[in-house]
C-alpha cells in the first residue's frame, strides 16, 4: 500500500511540475502558442513527422505577434517574427544575444565546433579560421573548384538515361563533397566517379534518420540538457573518429613529406605550429597568448572545425544548385536570361571562368539569392539572451537566459517582407529596383556570428551553375511539383530527388 501511495505522490509531483513548466508564458506579458505535453511546440520534429525547420515554420505562420512564447520540449523560448527585431537581435544589439544557446561541451572537442562555442572561445576560434575565406584564398581555390565543376558537367551528361533524364540533387551532393574534400581538406576525393567513396559514408551516417540521431539533433538545438543528462555527444562516434583520423593522417603525411596546400587543414597546421598563417595582404597574423604553440589547438579541436565545415558545406552548396536549377527549369524565360548572361560575360573574358567574370554576372547573383530565400538550407537560427533586453518600442523585456528562435523560412516566405513569396522572382534583388525587406533576408545569418563560409558557398554554387548551364539547358519533368523535405534533419534536405531533362545547347 505504501508503494501505491508513493507512486501516486510521484505522479502528482510530476504532473504539477509539468503544469508549472507549461504555464511559464502565462505568468509573463508575452503572447504564446499553446503547447502540448510532453513535447511542447516541437512534437512534429521530435516524433520525426517534420524536420525542425518546417516545424518552426508552422509555428511562425500560426501567430501574428512580432515575438511569441513557445516551448522547446520543456524549455520556454521566444520565437522572433519581426524583421526589425531580428536585425536588433543578430546585429545591432548582438552583445545582448552573443551566444547561440545550443549544446556546448568543451570536454567533447570534436563536437565542440565553432557553431557550438560560446563567448571568448568562439571569438578566438572565429578569428583563427577567418583567413581561410579571404579574397586571395578564394581565388587560389578556383582552379580546383572549376576542375571539379568540369567533372560534374561531364557526369551529368553521362548520367542521363536514354530519355535524357538526370536526377540532379544526388550529383550536386557529390559535387559538394568533392569540393569540400579536395579544396578544404586537401584529399583525393572523387565521389562523382565513385558514389561509394568512404568520404560520402559520413554524410549518410548523419542523415540516416535513426532515432539516436534525432535525439542528438533535438538535444543539441532545442534542449541541451537532454544530452547532458544522457552523457551523449551531438555527433556519432563513427563521425568523430573518421574526422580525427583523417585530420591526424593528413597532418602527419604533410609534416613527414614537407608538403603544404592552400586549404583549411594547412591553416590549422600553421596555427598549431606558429600561431600565424600565410597572408594574402588581407590577413597576416592571428593574435595568440603566451601559451606553448603546440597547445593552441589539439588534433581533436582541429577535427571539430573540419567536421563542421564538412557538415555545413556540402549540402548547402548542393541544395542551392539543385533548387535553383529546379526553379529555372520551370521558368524558361528566366533560364534563357541566365544563359544569355553567362554567354555574354564569358565572351568578354575569352571564355575563362574567373573571380572577376563571375562577379560580373548580376542576374546569376539574383538567381542564387532567390534560391537561398525560398529554400534556405539552414532554416532557423538559435540565440540566447545574455543580459536582460528591453524590446524597443514595447514594455516587454527578454530575460537573461531566454532562448531565442528565428525562422529563416518564415521570414523569407512572409508576404509582408517578400511580395508573392511562393514565386521564384530573382529580380526582387535588383539593385536598381529592390522589392524586399533587407532585414528579413538572412540566409547566412547576420551580425558577428554570420556564416564564416558564405563567400565560398556562393562562389562554389555559381561555378556549379555556370558549368552546367554553359553547355546544357534543363527542362523540369514535374512542373507542378513543390519540393518536399526530409523529416529527420536540421537542414532542408530534399525528401525525393529532382528529375530534369538535359538538352545540349550546341
Amino acid at each position: 500500500m505504501i508503494i501505491v501511495y508513493l507512486l501516486l505522490f510521484l505522479v502528482s509531483v510530476l504532473y504539477l511540475w509539468i503544469k508549472h513548466m507549461y504555464s511559464y508564458w502565462e505568468r509573463t506579458p508575452f503572447s504564446y502558442i499553446k503547447p502540448s505535453m510532453p513535447f511542447g511546440n516541437v512534437a512534429d520534429s521530435s516524433l520525426g513527422r517534420k524536420c525542425m525547420g518546417m516545424n518552426l515554420y508552422d509555428l511562425y505562420k500560426s501567430s501574428n505577434e512580432p515575438i511569441v512564447g513557445i516551448y522547446l520540449l520543456f524549455r520556454p523560448a521566444l520565437l522572433a517574427r519581426d524583421a526589425d527585431l531580428v536585425k536588433c537581435i543578430l546585429s545591432t544589439d548582438a552583445n545582448s544575444f552573443y551566444d547561440r544557446g545550443i549544446y556546448h561541451n568543451p570536454n567533447d572537442p570534436v563536437a565542440n565546433n565553432m557553431l557550438m562555442m560560446t563567448g571568448q572561445e568562439w571569438k578566438t576560434t572565429r578569428g583563427r579560421l577567418t583567413p581561410t575565406f579571404t579574397s586571395g584564398k578564394l581565388k587560389g581555390m578556383m582552379p580546383s573548384i572549376i576542375s571539379i565543376g568540369e567533372r560534374l558537367r561531364e557526369k551529368v551528361a553521362q548520367s542521363a538515361d536514354t530519355n535524357g533524364i538526370v536526377e540532379i540533387k544526388d550529383l550536386t551532393i557529390r559535387f559538394g563533397l568533392d569540393v569540400i574534400g579536395t579544396v578544404a581538406f586537401g584529399l583525393d576525393v572523387n565521389t562523382l566517379d565513385n558514389p561509394n567513396d568512404p568520404f560520402r559514408d559520413m554524410e549518410r551516417n548523419v542523415n540516416n534518420g535513426q532515432i539516436i540521431n534525432r535525439i542528438r539533433l533535438i538535444g543539441a538545438f532545442f534542449c541541451p540538457k537532454i544530452l547532458y543528462m544522457l552523457h551523449m555527444s551531438s555527433l556519432s562516434e563513427d563521425f568523430k573518429s573518421y574526422m580525427v583520423n583523417m585530420v591526424r593522417d593528413t597532418m602527419e603525411y604533410r609534416e613527414k613529406h614537407n608538403t603544404s596546400r592552400n586549404d583549411l587543414i594547412q591553416l590549422l597546421m600553421d596555427l598549431r605550429k606558429t600561431g600565424k598563417v600565410k597572408g594574402d595582404n588581407e590577413y597576416e597574423k592571428i593574435e595568440q597568448s603566451n601559451e606553448n604553440s603546440e597547445e593552441i589547438m589539439t588534433v581533436e579541436q582541429c577535427a571539430g572545425q573540419v567536421g563542421l565545415f564538412y557538415l555545413a558545406g556540402f549540402d548547402t552548396t548542393a541544395s542551392a544548385i539543385a533548387n535553383c536549377l529546379f526553379e529555372l527549369s520551370r521558368n524558361p524565360t528566366l533560364m534563357q536570361r541566365l544563359h544569355d548572361e553567362i554567354d555574354e560575360v564569358l565572351k568578354r573574358h575569352d571564355n575563362v571562368i574567373s573571380y572577376e567574370s563571375i562577379n560580373e554576372m548580376t542576374f546569376l547573383e539574383y538567381c542564387v539569392l532567390e534560391s537561398l530565400r525560398k529554400y534556405p538550407t539552414l532554416p532557423f537560427l538559435n540565440r540566447i539572451c545574455t543580459k536582460d533586453y528591453p524590446i524597443p518600442n514595447t514594455d516587454l523585456v527578454i530575460k537573461e537566459g531566454t532562448p531565442i528562435i528565428i525562422s529563416h523560412l518564415g521570414l523569407m516566405r512572409d508576404a509582408k517582407y517578400f511580395p508573392e513569396p511562393d514565386k521564384f522572382m530573382p529580380d526582387r534583388f535588383s539593385e536598381s529596383n529592390p522589392n524586399y525587406n533587407a532585414n528579413a533576408f538572412i540566409p547566412f545569418g547576420d551580425g558577428p556570428r554570420t556564416c564564416i563560409g558564405l563567400r565560398m558557398g556562393k562562389m562554389v554554387t555559381k561555378i556549379g551553375l555556370i558549368m552546367l548551364l554553359q553547355k546544357h539547358n534543363f527542362e523540369c519533368m514535374e512542373k507542378n511539383r513543390e519540393l518536399e523535405f526530409d523529416n529527420h534533419s536540421v537542414t532542408l534536405v530534399l525528401k525525393n530527388g529532382i528529375n530534369l531533362k538535359i538538352i545540349n545547347r550546341n
